[in-house]
């Protein structure tokens, strides 16, 4: 995940450069746009997203080669840059390597779990491959984020570029807006979480478990919140909670387990460790689908 720090000021020109080549680049003007990038990189040779856009910009102009190298440098510059690996799986996609295509989309996946593009082209690559199951996945994911409001989308793709921050603002305004939107609420306590600000992410999450009593995600965010905050005891019983839901699932097996042995119950927590051990072997292996905090 990319550093806090990575919010730091940036130069204003710079930034009025890159909304103009943004602006360009939206009117099809690529190779205008290609050109004032370059004149930033000129002055700022390793700045991130002048680098990826001056990659999205060659990939547009048939020049794939120097849109690689561009890539090459970014990575090495800013190697949790998730658009970088979007980028490449797009120019390796375009050369027919979709195995390589789908390490690079999974990747960005990885570092950011908001990139529509990256899991709508996994779902793609996986259909064509036959492999249906990580196919239906993918489109899943695509959709849920296409579905959210855009602000808490933009505030997601914030949250994962290293700019809490600017994500905590935008989320903060929707919620005074929908106070009880329960996908806010727990992006803001996944923010909180990030800052470190866990007695905030713990009222968020509680708060959200009020309105949706039955939405599993939020209860896994919530311990694991519990346990951040060493109150062990409730993440225990929100654990349990899950656990008696559903016996056999080795994911709340696991944290019963995980919870237990934080309080000193190790015979419960090994027979529960030795479920899951039983129980995983006749499962399929997880696919490295990222999910969206």
């Amino acid at each position: 995940m990319p550093k806090i720090d990575a919010e730091s000021p940036t130069d204003d020109q710079a930034q009025q450069d890159l909304k103009s080549a943004k602006s360009l680049m939206k009117a099809g003007q690529i190779a205008t746009a290609l050109q004032e990038l370059d004149d930033l990189l000129a002055k700022s040779p390793d700045h991130p997203d002048g680098l990826y856009m001056a990659a999205v910009c060659l990939r547009y102009l048939g020049r794939s080669d120097e849109a690689a190298h561009k890539l090459v440098r970014l990575k090495e510059v800013a190697p949790d840059f998730a658009r970088a690996f979007q980028e490449e799986g797009h120019l390796l996609r375009a050369v027919q390597r979709p195995e390589e295509a789908l390490k690079a989309y999974e990747r960005a996946c990885r570092l950011n779990p908001a990139l529509i593009a990256s899991w709508k082209a996994q779902a793609d690559l996986f259909e064509q491959l036959g492999r249906l199951g990580p196919a239906r996945q993918a489109r899943g994911q695509a959709e849920k984020l296409m579905a959210l409001p855009k602000e808490l989308l933009d505030a997601s793709l914030l949250l994962h570029e290293g700019k809490p921050l600017k994500a905590e603002a935008l989320c903060r305004a929707f919620l005074q807006a929908h106070p009880h939107h329960i996908d806010a609420m727990r992006l803001l306590a996944a923010i909180g979480v990030r800052m470190g600000v866990l007695e905030d992410a713990d009222f968020l999450l509680e708060s959200a478990l009020v309105f949706a009593p039955d939405q599993i995600d939020i209860r896994l965010d919530y311990i694991e919140v519990l346990r951040k905050r060493q109150k062990y005891e409730a993440a225990r019983d929100q654990a349990r909670l899950l656990y008696e839901k559903d016996p056999n699932n080795p994911v709340f097996l696991s944290h019963y387990a995980i919870e237990s042995l934080q309080l000193g119950d190790y015979d419960l927590a090994l027979d529960l460790f030795d479920r899951v051990l039983a129980i995983l072997p006749m499962i399929p292996p997880p696919s490295p689908l990222a999910v969206m905090p």
